[in-house]
């Protein structure tokens, strides 16, 4: 396991780029099928999490 600490700014990046890259989950064309690789799920859910995880540290 690796740990890091990013900014708000890096985590926003990372987040919504994964984000973005996810609307090409369902396409079958040949070039867009590079853009959603299937480990980019569990990222987006552990993105998330962490996020629920710091918003509820802030209150």
């Amino acid at each position: 396991m690796i740990t890091l600490e990013l900014t708000a700014q890096e985590f926003n990046l990372l987040r919504n780029t994964i984000r973005a890259r996810q609307i090409y989950k369902p396409c079958q064309h040949t070039l867009a099928r590079g853009i959603w690789q299937p480990w980019m799920a569990p990222l987006l859910e552990k993105l998330c999490q962490a996020e629920a995880q710091h918003s509820q540290q802030r209150r």
